[in-house]
């Protein structure tokens, strides 16, 4: 695994978005890095990612922190990750960029783990004014029709940078 030196382990990035049309708006970076607790789309990954790495991104919480609200404390995060695995979905609001929220659902593989996630992502004012449960129970949705797909074809979803 990794120690906080060779922290890309715990890393995403985006490889695809369909920007949003509105004049405010957040669109991540695509190839940006970044840290798997600092939001919605990370945390649905990393929540169905196995116990060894959940434990081992602990060490980064303190020292890695993107905004004040980005979680920093270990207890803090294993609560959501456990909310995450009982909902099938993550979200954030301004936990990785000031004013930025993100609803996040994973796409897993055959072993139960992470392999992707899909996001909405809007500024927190917009996303907010949206019922939370049931975004992210759809996305939960579009997010097993994929893992469908790609289970029977075979594919396994990785990046390399």
């Amino acid at each position: 695994m990794c120690s906080k030196s060779n922290d890309e382990h715990f890393r995403y990035t985006f490889v695809a978005q369909v920007p949003c049309q509105q004049e405010y708006r957040v669109n991540p970076v695509l190839g940006e890095r970044y840290y798997l607790h600092w939001a919605g789309t990370g945390k649905a990954i990393l929540a169905f990612s196995s116990k060894h790495e959940i434990q081992e991104i602990y060490s980064l919480l303190a020292d890695t922190a993107a905004t004040e609200n980005t979680f920093r404390e270990p207890q803090q995060l294993l609560e959501q990750i456990n909310e995450i695995k009982k909902y099938g979905f993550a979200y954030s609001y301004s936990e990785r960029i000031e004013d930025g929220a993100s609803i996040s659902a994973p796409i897993l593989g055959k072993d139960g783990n992470a392999q992707a996630a899909i996001s909405l992502i809007d500024p927190e004012i917009r996303l907010r004014k949206m019922d939370t449960l049931q975004v992210g129970k759809r996305l939960a949705e579009i997010a097993s029709q994929l893992e469908h797909i790609y289970q029977t074809a075979g594919v396994i979803l990785e990046y390399y940078p």
